[in-house]
């Protein structure tokens, strides 16, 4: 009988990422959709922020597909971003393509990263308590793929994988390259010479040690 690669139970949502703060900063407080007014001549231009802290002078964005596509929803992005920036907020995206990695914690919650804090963070999000056990960071089986991407979607997303770990722009790739075996490339990605580049860049195998919903020839794994 063929053996079955395990399949990963869960992944990153926007729900999840509050837990995640709540997990990294415990000493402050932290909550979901409240309103706050970003223009003061027109009410109309309010904004609710997927997690917020305003003690820690934290925002948290969970940034799904139509922050990629949708050009008036990225312009709205830029302004809100600009806004809490100018009030004194560090404010983070966290891409829907993004997975809790060692390398992106770090990133993303700096000096308050700890191995104990990653290792509940990764029961309480994956059931497991083993980072190669996660989804790897990328594009699986989800039809939100670059080739549906808007210009300013695309331009979000290379400034993403510039700023994001090295190690993840590496697991994204990999996704794309895996996808592309069953597909053609066209329908995964735009034919454009920074995409066409980013696919000849090389994969090692270190930065790979996750699970990936495609096997190497791009068919899917069983569930």
């Amino acid at each position: 009988m063929k053996k079955l690669k395990p399949v990963v139970k869960s992944e990153m949502s926007e729900d999840k990422l509050l837990l995640l703060c709540k997990i990294f900063y415990p000493e402050n407080k932290w909550g979901s959709k409240k309103w706050y007014k970003y223009d003061i001549n027109n009410g109309r231009k309010r904004y609710e922020p997927d997690v917020h802290s305003d003690d820690k002078k934290l925002i948290f964005e969970y940034e799904g597909p139509k922050h990629y596509g949708d050009v008036w929803k990225i312009q709205k992005d830029n302004e809100r971003k600009k806004w809490f920036q100018q009030k004194g907020y560090n404010f983070h995206r966290w891409p829907y393509y993004c997975q809790l990695t060692k390398d992106v914690a770090k990133y993303f919650f700096k000096d308050a990263f700890t191995e104990k804090k990653y290792i509940r963070a990764l029961k309480d999000i994956y059931d497991s308590d083993e980072e190669k056990n996660i989804l790897a960071p990328g594009f699986h089986v989800t039809p939100h793929i670059p080739a549906n991407f808007s210009h300013a979607g695309s331009n979000r997303f290379f400034e993403e994988l510039d700023a994001l770990p090295y190690s993840l722009k590496i697991q994204v790739i990999n996704s794309l390259k895996l996808y592309i075996k069953a597909y053609d490339s066209h329908l995964v990605i735009p034919d454009t010479q920074d995409y066409n580049s980013l696919l000849k860049t090389n994969c090692p195998s270190k930065y790979l040690n996750y699970f990936y919903r495609r096997k190497n020839d791009g068919s899917l794994f069983l569930e």
